[in-house]
């Protein structure tokens, strides 16, 4: 799934007066501590990069693939949009969307992903 793709879907579901730009940048925040906090954390395999400065553009594809992704990235964008927004009912209520999408995606990602070895432990 695509920057572009979840930009649009977020656009048609809550019209907003944030910049694409802006979006992007939130987007890539979330992904850059993904693939730190997560991605790294583990023999992954597949993916293996993230732009040091983050995204410059929308064609890049996220990092969180379907069927995990539409939630995890469209509950996110609509929590910082309300969020900024300060409706905080709203925000709420997003927030604990993307929670959950989180944590549904980080919960498959560790039961599929081995962790790095840290080292060998001697008893």
């Amino acid at each position: 799934m695509t920057i572009q793709e979840i930009i649009a879907k977020v656009d048609a579901l809550s019209p907003n007066q944030y910049s694409v730009e802006q979006k992007i940048g939130w987007l890539s925040s979330l992904d850059g501590k993904i693939f730190h906090e997560v991605i790294l954390t583990h023999a992954h395999g597949g993916f293996e990069f993230f732009p040091p400065e983050g995204y410059d553009n929308d064609e890049y594809e996220l990092i969180v693939k379907l069927p995990y992704a539409d939630d995890l990235y469209t509950y996110y964008l609509l929590s910082r949009i309300a969020e900024f927004n300060a409706e905080t009912a709203k925000y709420n209520q997003y927030a604990a969307l993307y929670n959950a999408a989180y944590n549904d995606w980080t919960g498959w990602y560790n039961r599929t992903h081995r962790p790095n070895e840290r080292g060998r432990w001697k008893l």
